[in-house]
């Protein structure tokens, strides 16, 4: 089998392994970034990473858990280039990831949620965004975060509890 064979192979099964999984990586970028651009480039960036490491992972059904754990040191390598990460909130942004259909009460809604996400300490936004919003269970948060499991419940109950009381806040 020749080298070009070799390539369009490994593409072929990276691709059919990636694209189910393509959505729910940009919605976890999207709710961690909210800007556009920075969006588009993290989501290449660790498609670009996970393709050159796919021989290296062992289960291919890991490959959600890889793509988070790359996208997530991404988003953090960017906010310490950046220092003081701007949160301007970008309407387009939400809209993009409520459904067409959705009423105006509902994208009210979903923008308070997002302003509240942005006010959590990044740790504590991931762990909730991929608990709540991408569904992953508390064992593949750990993996991607690299701390303990009951750190990873500590941190996805304390964004529970303060998304509450900032949501409440905003209604009175």
């Amino acid at each position: 089998m020749s080298a070009a064979e070799q390539v369009t192979g490994k593409q072929k099964v990276f691709t059919e392994a990636y694209k189910p999984l393509h959505d729910r990586l940009v919605r976890f970028v999207q709710t961690m970034v909210y800007n556009r651009e920075d969006v588009k480039d993290i989501v290449s960036e660790t498609m670009l990473i996970a393709y050159q490491k796919f021989e290296t992972i062992r289960h291919h059904e890991a490959l959600l858990s890889y793509l988070f754990t790359v996208a997530s040191r991404l988003v953090y390598r960017m906010q310490d280039r950046k220092k003081k990460m701007s949160h301007v909130y970008d309407t387009e942004q939400s809209e993009q990831v409520m459904d067409e259909s959705a009423g105006a009460e509902v994208k009210l809604e979903v923008k308070d949620l997002y302003r509240a996400l942005d006010q959590l300490p990044l740790k504590q936004k991931e762990a909730i965004v991929l608990f709540e919003i991408s569904g992953l269970t508390l064992n593949e948060i750990q993996q991607i975060q690299g701390d303990s499991l009951s750190a990873v419940k500590s941190r996805v109950s304390r964004a529970r509890e303060a998304l509450k009381k900032i949501l409440e806040e905003q209604i009175v």
